[in-house]
């Protein structure tokens, strides 16, 4: 009798510890597929950290560019980015086109034509197009150019 009684008792402990087994394996395969995911994600995360180096770089390497610049008034209401004088700058004087300044873009702006209203240039980056009015067509408009509240008698805004 007493030996069926430890016979019965090795089974329940056989069964613990089968079943414990069986934990202990899906638990040892699931530590291992982590394991094994764990270069590539060390990769996708030097890449990320590469990625955002670089745009760090970017980032400071425009700042520095953007010191060159500064906001001018060319003709009536209308705004470029001009080069600065830098005493060891080779560059020659340009325009920066504004839309693109405010991107993070370099473009310079490109003559395109002149007729009777002035000098047109033109950023082919965006496509803007900007006009440098001549002093004659200034001068022959000059009511219209005056006070930004209303402008002359002769403005589209005139009585």
């Amino acid at each position: 009798m007493l030996e069926k009684l430890y016979f019965l008792v090795s089974l329940d402990s056989d069964i613990a510890i089968k079943s414990d087994s069986a934990k202990l394996l899906s638990v040892i395969v699931d530590l291992q597929e982590h394991i094994l995911s764990m270069p590539s994600k060390y990769s996708e995360l030097l890449q990320s950290e590469n990625d955002l180096k670089k745009k760090l770089v970017e980032i400071e390497s425009w700042d520095k560019e953007k010191s060159n610049y500064e906001l001018t008034e060319i003709s009536h209401s209308v705004f470029v980015f001009s080069s600065k004088k830098c005493g060891d700058s080779s560059s020659p004087s340009h325009w920066l086109c504004a839309n693109c300044y405010h991107e993070n873009h370099k473009s310079i702006l490109q003559f395109d034509h002149s007729n009777g209203v002035g000098s047109h240039y033109i950023c082919h980056k965006c496509k803007s197009e900007i006009c440098v009015h001549s002093k004659e067509y200034l001068s022959s408009y000059k009511e219209d150019f005056g006070p930004r509240s209303g402008g002359g008698p002769n403005s589209w805004m005139g009585s």
